[in-house]
């Protein structure tokens, strides 16, 4: 039904989301025809279509002040700031996504995405065991065939030396790849749990091998990540193709920091990549300013002299 409104707003996240997973301008557009044909069709005020415009602008345009503008009015019109903590943390204020992450499950326990962003704020301030526990409670409230469940509960086994058991989960995500080899994030989830492995077990050559198919299958900034955490030249020409826009894999880079030392994050090849994609030190500390503006009982705070 063309005139069903609310189905361009839901069919606006599998657009992004395939549009990640290919690198493929056509689900851009197809992304930024449901918005637009949303509005047209009267939901251009709502929470929804503010926080799918957000999402769009600073994934997909770089448009990170105008993106803050949208997230602003969804909340404002209703909705919470998960979208808006999620920026936060692409834009390196960590600490304070995961402290609203943090409130938002204890008030909404029920939901997995919650704490699948969770998972991920934790990895990146460097809480394993928190990471992990969070994983588990994203895949005890989603199916257990579910793949991201599956993938939430597995992706910090190596780090705590539980190797066999996720050897057990990778022969799962294996036998799913062959069976759904059209969506390319599920390889590439596969091939990070087997590189996780392989550096938890000294093996380098084959750590290595594994960042260069990713790096030849296009996911430049993940391939780039990993090369740089086993101290190898290749991460230079791989953060630097991954730098050129349109970024559509941009949420992935900031996945994958985790797996790097606080020293390795300040590699100026990093910065760099951060730069190009708009994350710069000037737009942290702006967008702390801003978020500190919004009301308290959203439950975003942010010092702006802690980046200062």
């Amino acid at each position: 039904d063309p005139q069903f409104a609310p189905a361009y707003l839901a069919i606006f996240w599998p657009y992004v989301q395939s549009a990640r997973a290919y690198a493929d301008p056509v689900w851009v557009e197809k992304a930024a025809e449901a918005l637009d044909r949303a509005a047209e069709l009267g939901l251009g005020e709502v929470w929804q279509w503010h926080f799918a415009n957000g999402a769009y602008l600073w994934q997909f345009a770089g448009e990170f002040e105008q993106a803050e503008a949208h997230l602003r009015r969804g909340i404002s019109a209703g909705g919470n700031a998960m979208q808006y903590a999620a920026l936060m943390s692409a834009s390196g204020l960590v600490r304070e996504a995961r402290d609203y992450f943090e409130q938002a499950v204890a008030s909404q326990p029920y939901l997995p995405t919650l704490w699948i962003v969770l998972s991920a704020a934790r990895a990146l301030e460097g809480d394993v065991a928190g990471a992990h526990d969070a994983g588990l409670q994203a895949a005890r409230l989603l199916p257990p065939d579910a793949i991201v469940g599956r993938y939430a509960q597995v992706w910090m086994l190596p780090e705590l030396g539980r190797l066999e058991e996720a050897e057990e989960h990778l022969d799962f995500l294996r036998e799913q790849y062959v069976r759904l080899q059209r969506f390319p994030e599920l390889r590439l989830n596969t091939l990070l749990l087997e590189f996780d492995l392989a550096v938890a077990r000294g093996e380098r050559e084959r750590a290595l091998d594994l960042a260069a198919t990713l790096e030849s299958e296009g996911w430049h900034q993940t391939a780039g990540i990993l090369y740089l955490t086993l101290d190898d030249e290749r991460a230079t020409r791989a953060l630097e193709a991954g730098s050129q826009p349109p970024f559509y894999r941009i949420n992935n880079l900031q996945f994958h920091l985790r797996r790097l030392s606080p020293v390795q994050r300040e590699d100026p090849r990093i910065r760099r990549a951060l730069d190009a994609m708009g994350f710069t030190h000037e737009w942290r500390l702006e967008l702390c300013r801003r978020a500190s503006t919004l009301p308290q009982e959203i439950g975003l705070t942010c010092d702006p002299g802690r980046y200062i």
